[in-house]
């Protein structure tokens, strides 16, 4: 009996911890054939997340190019770029955010429709917040409307 248990202890418990071992290195690499799959998708769906949120690599045309929407959508639409003053840069752990001040005279649909083009159709931007105001020009004493769009464009690093 007592050679019974000696036999165990020494050799078939080894070998059953050497066999549990395998099995779990085997586990071990058939999960890890997936790998390149999982980053793939991974990778896409952060991708998609990005720019849902407006997130995008450093883009040097950033301002050229959604200067040219606007003057475009302007153009054809009767609206007036007031002024577009240079961006306000401001640095955050890592992410860079662009902050883009622009004045709009018009009316107030062309007006949406510029914003719904920004966000959701071209996708440049993100328009943080709109000031629309209705002054009186003291020069010509007409009322028009002023439209302050704050686009923001965040970058990552």
């Amino acid at each position: 009996m007592a050679g019974l248990i000696l036999t165990y202890q020494f050799a078939i418990s080894n070998t059953l911890d050497c066999l549990s071992e395998h099995n779990s290195l085997i586990d071990k690499v058939e999960q890890s054939k997936n790998l390149p799959q999982e980053l793939a998708y991974y990778n896409k769906a952060l991708s998609h997340l990005n720019q849902q949120f407006g997130i995008t690599t450093i883009d040097s045309t950033a301002k050229s190019s959604i200067l040219e929407v606007i003057n475009r959508f302007c153009e054809s639409n009767n609206l007036v770029i007031r002024s577009f003053p240079a961006s306000v840069h401001e640095e955050k752990q890592n992410f860079s955010i662009q902050t883009y001040e622009i004045v709009i005279e018009g009316s107030y649909k062309p007006v949406v429709q510029l914003i719904h083009i920004i966000e959701q159709e071209q996708r440049l931007a993100r328009v943080s917040s709109v000031d629309i105001k209705l002054v009186k020009n003291r020069r010509t004493k007409r009322k028009e409307l002023l439209s302050t769009l704050y686009i923001q464009k965040i970058e990552m690093k």
